[in-house]
Parts: C-alpha cells; sequence; structure tokens
C-alpha cells in the first residue's frame, strides 16, 4: 500500500473524506429518491456493531455508497461503480466498469514527537514557496531503455496561518499544463512528512518515528544536525518519499519515488528555489 497523495484535503464545513461531524450527520433527514437514498441502522464491521448512516446516490453511469459510524462520525464503509460505454473499432459499443471499495482496517493513535511545537515565523499569510526539479518514468522490465524525463515546478502559497495549521494551495507545473490548476491544502503540527516541521524537531535524533502496522509504512529521520533534518517515509516495497528541511523547518528537497508493481516505475524531485 502506498499513498495518493502528499497533502492534506480541503471539504466542506463539517464533514471530509473519512470522517463527518456527529452533529451533522445526526441533522440530516432520511430521505429516498432517484438519486439519494439516506437511511440509518445498524452495521457490523469486524465483529463489532455499529449505529450507522447510509448513504446511497445514483446517476448516470455512477453509484456510490458510504456508511457513517453516527457516534464518532467516522467512514466505515465506502463504495463505487462507474460505468462507461466506449465505441469500438467495428463501429459498436462495449461497456466497462470500474469498482472502488473501502472499509475501516484500524484505528490507532499516532504519537508526534514535535506535536507540542508551534507554527514557524516565517509561514505569514501572502509567503510562497517555490519547487523546481525533473519527473521521471522508466519501465522497470526494460533496463536498457532509458528514462523519460520532463520538467516539473510547484508553488506552495500560504494563505493563513493559524496557532497548530497552516491554509494554502498547491499549485503543480508540468510540461503538458497545470494540473491541477491548484488544489486546496492545510499542513499542521499534528503532521509526519508535511512541507515544513516546527523548530522543536530539530532537537531530535536520528530514530523511527512512527510505523504503521497495517499498510508497513514507517516514517524515520536519516540525519539530523544544526542545519536541519532528513526524514524518510517508506513500505520498503514500492514506495519511498525522503524530505529535507532546513534549520528554519522548511521543506528544501523532496524525492518521491514509485512503482506500480513491475510494470511502471516514476521518481519526483524537487528543490526548493530561492
Amino acid at each position: 500500500m502506498k499513498k495518493i497523495n502528499i497533502y492534506g484535503s480541503v471539504n466542506a464545513a463539517g464533514c471530509g473524506d473519512f470522517w463527518c461531524n456527529p452533529s451533522l450527520l445526526a441533522a440530516i433527514p432520511n430521505r429516498a429518491g432517484e438519486d439519494l437514498t439516506v437511511d440509518r441502522g445498524k452495521y457490523d464491521l469486524n465483529g463489532q456493531e455499529y449505529d450507522v448512516i447510509r448513504f446511497y446516490y445514483r446517476s448516470q453511469g455512477i453509484s456510490l455508497g458510504m456508511i457513517y459510524d453516527l457516534e464518532t462520525g467516522i467512514l466505515l464503509h465506502h463504495t463505487a461503480d462507474y460505468t462507461s460505454n466506449l465505441p469500438t473499432e467495428e463501429g459498436g459499443m462495449v461497456t466497462r466498469g470500474q469498482n472502488a471499495i473501502m472499509r475501516l482496517r484500524n484505528l490507532r493513535q499516532v504519537n508526534i514527537p514535535w506535536n507540542d511545537g508551534r507554527v514557524p515565523s516565517w509561514a505569514r499569510g501572502g509567503s510562497s514557496l517555490h519547487f523546481q526539479g525533473t519527473h521521471s518514468f522508466w519501465l522497470p522490465q526494460l533496463p536498457d531503455v532509458a528514462p523519460t524525463v520532463s520538467p516539473i515546478s510547484v508553488r506552495v502559497d500560504i494563505q493563513e496561518a493559524h496557532e497548530r495549521f497552516i491554509e494554502g494551495r498547491q499549485q503543480t507545473y508540468t510540461q503538458e499544463a497545470v494540473q491541477p490548476a491548484y488544489v486546496p491544502m492545510v499542513s499542521s503540527i499534528s503532521q509526519l512528512m508535511g512541507f515544513w516541521v516546527p523548530k522543536e524537531a530539530m532537537s531530535l535524533r536520528p530514530a523511527i518515528i512512527d510505523s504503521d502496522p497495517d499498510t508497513g509504512m514507517v516514517v524515520s529521520i536519516l540525519e539530523s544536525s544544526p542545519d536541519g533534518l532528513i526524514m524518510q517515509e517508506t513500505n520498503n516495497i514500492n514506495y519511498k518519499f525522503i524530505a529535507a528541511y532546513d534549520a528554519s523547518g522548511r521543506v528544501v528537497q523532496t524525492v518521491i519515488e514509485s512503482y506500480a508493481g513491475t510494470a511502471t516505475g516514476q521518481r519526483d524531485e524537487l528543490q526548493l528555489v530561492e
């Protein structure tokens, strides 16, 4: 298993991808219609029974289902079905479908050693960080074929700094276009491998910071000095993310390498541009 993205997602107030405020869920009425059905009941997951609210949505070629625990607001189950009709060379149509299912597997407390720290003074609203580098793509089964390398740049704009987190947006520029135009993001003290760390992290020595028993992902401090930190996140199989931070806590260099089985390999290298 590897990470899908490296930024905190921003959703409508009170409800996100994996959690909804229980008071918000309690206020949603039951309903049944052609497009959306909402009901309440019991749901068994891994031998534990929950009081839940269920959402089922259907529209042209799309079917979504979400089940939330009413007590905690945690998403317990999510399913998505997509159907599309594509033309064939013979002039006919072929129907293709995709299905994705997620279920809650585990819930644990992450102990971050700098959790009592503060947002750095340089992280002010209106400031920006600019990164430049390369994106490499290759086929591991063809070791004699050189990787395809293209330029990439990233801009992170800090819109507002709060007591424990930063709001901003990220733009990624590639050869083809800006994809996406911008991504709303949040980055907090209670986060691993963000684009900054509080100064309280600078006193830490090389060690394992966190080890996830379900994904196998391990976060470590590889090097520590008065000049900053080098951290790594990896599952030691197909994903590795290395980030270097300067003495002020800013990320100054990142390397992300991942593999899709034995089919493709990708590597993004970025350097902070002053």
